[in-house]
């Protein structure tokens, strides 16, 4: 993984977090996770807020472990096609998360 997608990863968890103000999708206590719901590795969605849910620890590990399910519709039209991100790209990508979690702040 290059350096600019874990600081990405970083980003996009913490603008998740902004959005659904601190608290889990599922219980509304206080959240630590972005939880993708199509997997990271469909590069495609990794970063879009549409693929991603704030969840507190617990639920996270239920989801992950395949103890619980997210609802049906979340993910809906989400492509699982591949897609190989360009440095410029991304680059692009890490400006909009940065303008987008400022706004918030």
């Amino acid at each position: 993984m290059r350096p600019i997608e874990k600081r990405l990863d970083k980003l996009a968890s913490e603008l998740c977090g902004l959005l659904h103000h601190g608290t889990c999708y599922l219980c509304d206590k206080e959240g630590h996770d972005a939880h993708h719901i199509v997997g990271r590795s469909y590069s495609r969605h990794r970063w879009s807020q549409e693929n991603l849910v704030f969840l507190c620890r617990m639920h996270h590990r239920r989801i992950t472990d395949g103890e619980i399910e997210l609802d049906s519709e979340l993910g809906e039209g989400l492509s699982l096609k591949f897609k190989i991100w360009s440095l410029g790209e991304l680059e692009d990508i890490e400006a909009e998360l940065k303008k987008k979690i400022k706004e918030l702040i």
